[in-house]
């Protein structure tokens, strides 16, 4: 049975988050899925801030990097960025701000056994997902007009084939 997340060796962030976002209950009703060019643009974020008051947003642009895999093939490693944002109220509004900061650490917390369930007993794509160490930071003050949260980023290590082809080249 093939996995809604795993197209061909790749793995497809896109479609594993929204999966964590429409299967959560805590992200399923209350929080609009997006994609997102990272923390400088935020353009799904943007577009809908006035419509939804709490965003699941995943980059869609990968970072990565190629790398050989102590003899066992190369990989190309990429990072995946999820945030969280969520609207709080009012600029200077610390206590609801802390309130909100606290509920987005939970869901960050389910979001993060989820993925450590499914690496263990799920998706065999998920079995690169690099769960060792996964940096968050959380969003210091006023964001977008009342909104606070943070963001988390994930590397997955997909095995990549760079057999050379001659057919390809005219040499």
């Amino acid at each position: 049975m093939s996995q809604p997340y795993k197209t061909s060796n790749m793995f497809d962030a896109i479609a594993y988050f929204q999966s964590i976002h429409d299967t959560l209950k805590a992200t399923k009703d209350d929080f609009y899925f997006c994609k997102v060019s990272g923390m400088s643009y935020l353009e799904q974020v943007i577009q809908n801030a006035k419509r939804y008051r709490n965003f699941f947003a995943v980059d869609d642009i990968d970072d990565g990097v190629t790398f050989e895999g102590g003899g066992s093939g190369y990989y190309e490693r990429r990072t995946y960025t999820v945030f969280l944002l969520m609207h709080y109220g009012d600029y200077g509004d610390i206590d609801a701000r802390n309130d909100t900061i606290r509920k987005a650490r939970e869901i960050y917390r389910k979001i993060l056994s989820k993925i450590i369930y499914d690496k263990a007993y799920s998706a065999q794509g998920l079995r690169y997902m690099n769960t060792d160490q996964i940096k968050f930071n959380e969003l210091p003050g006023h964001l977008l007009n009342g909104f606070t949260g943070f963001y988390f980023t994930i590397s997955v290590d997909n095995p990549v084939d760079l057999s050379y082809d001659a057919s390809e080249w005219t040499e």
